[in-house]
């Protein structure tokens, strides 16, 4: 058996950690300093619901955005190389 020195409040906060999971609380980080905060998993699964949602409505958006470049791009495909070539130099 090893013995290890910690500070008093890196125990204290370990200790914190450990009653708040064995009271089923879910971890949460924070980002931009680390932060570990607790919460109970049904706020947990409705944040990340939120952040789901939110993130959809972004891949929509960029799919949208990205439709105009996709029909160039297939009429492009479509072209032989002698009409390719007038449309690059008109």
């Amino acid at each position: 058996m090893a013995t290890v020195i910690i500070d008093l409040e890196e125990y204290q906060e370990l200790a914190n950690f450990k009653k708040n999971i064995e009271r089923g609380l879910c971890v949460v980080y924070l980002s931009d300093p680390v932060c570990v905060g607790f919460t109970t998993n049904d706020d947990a699964v409705r944040e990340i619901v939120k952040i789901n949602f939110k993130l959809q409505n972004k891949i929509n958006n960029l799919e949208a955005d990205a439709k105009p470049y996709q029909t160039v791009i297939s009429k492009l495909k479509e072209m032989s190389y002698w009409e390719f070539r007038k449309w690059r130099k008109s």
